[in-house]
């Protein structure tokens, strides 16, 4: 019998579960979510941008686009996803994005979505992806 050495995957797996909330960040400061998040929150015209830094974490709560620092809401694509630009705010709080990052277990509390940064991940593009490996002699070169 051929005896394996399995290494396991310890990363945070994409996966759609039903009635979930999906949401992203890209570099740009746009926070994107789906339809049903936006329903979810009661289909808010704005939201007031929140950021709690001793946890990390973005809070959108829904407000009245007439109130001077509701950031409003738009459609991204007719019948899916709805976005909040939200470039000053990273700035101001000393956000700094490299890549899109998505929400593994974003939730609503309280009428506010509660996006945590310390437990999001690397969102990829969809599509089949070639991976090498990085030569060994590589990996010497850069020590």
């Amino acid at each position: 019998m051929l005896r394996r050495s399995w290494k396991e995957f310890n990363g945070v797996a994409a996966r759609r579960i039903p009635d979930s909330i999906r949401c992203s960040i890209n570099p740009e400061g746009e926070i994107t979510f789906d339809v049903d998040t936006y329903r979810k929150m009661g289909e808010p015209e704005a939201m007031f941008l929140l950021y709690e830094p001793s946890s990390r974490t973005i809070g959108l709560r829904p407000a009245h686009p007439d109130t001077s620092n509701a950031v409003l809401v738009r459609a991204r694509h007719a019948r899916s996803n709805r976005v909040v630009r939200s470039m000053p705010f990273l700035r101001e709080n000393g956000i700094e994005l490299e890549r899109t990052l998505r929400f593994p277990y974003p939730f609503i509390e309280e009428k506010v979505l509660i996006l945590d940064l310390r437990t999001a991940v690397t969102a990829g593009r969809g599509g089949i992806k070639k991976v090498r490996k990085r030569p060994a002699n590589a990996r010497e070169k850069r020590a």
